[in-house]
């Protein structure tokens, strides 16, 4: 079985490859979403995808939603779905970034902690 596995699909860019992945593949697709559990992973994604109903819709049938956090060792998701996913996901779009308008624009930009997050979603699939 082949899946897709996305993180960041609440934000702005996510939202649209999500849109894009439900019009052009059958595939399931894992939906990483920041949550203390998978009842308000579905929660969150409800309330973000509620004016995108072709989205909302798609909420537990093709869009499975995993609880978890990118920062997080194997990703915060359960040892059972990270199993799961090491068989079925042949995809990952990593599309999670940490957004912050606190600080204004003369911090120079540190990529690690982007870095870090994506090698801690690549090997937490391994």
């Amino acid at each position: 079985m082949s899946a897709v596995l996305i993180t960041g699909a609440t934000g702005l860019l996510g939202t649209e490859i999500t849109s894009s992945l439900l019009r052009e593949c059958d595939e399931t697709i894992y939906v990483l979403v920041r949550a203390e559990n998978n009842e308000a992973a579905i929660h969150r994604l409800k309330a973000c995808w509620y004016p995108r109903k072709d989205l909302y819709n798609a909420i537990g049938t093709r869009f499975l939603p995993a609880a978890g956090d990118v920062t997080e060792e194997n990703l915060g998701i359960s040892e059972e779905l990270r199993e799961i996913m090491q068989e079925e996901v042949s995809t990952v779009i990593h599309a999670a970034a940490q957004v912050s308008l606190h600080g204004g624009f003369t911090k120079k930009h540190d990529p690690r902690p982007f870095y870090e997050d994506l090698m801690k979603t690549i090997e937490s699939l391994k």
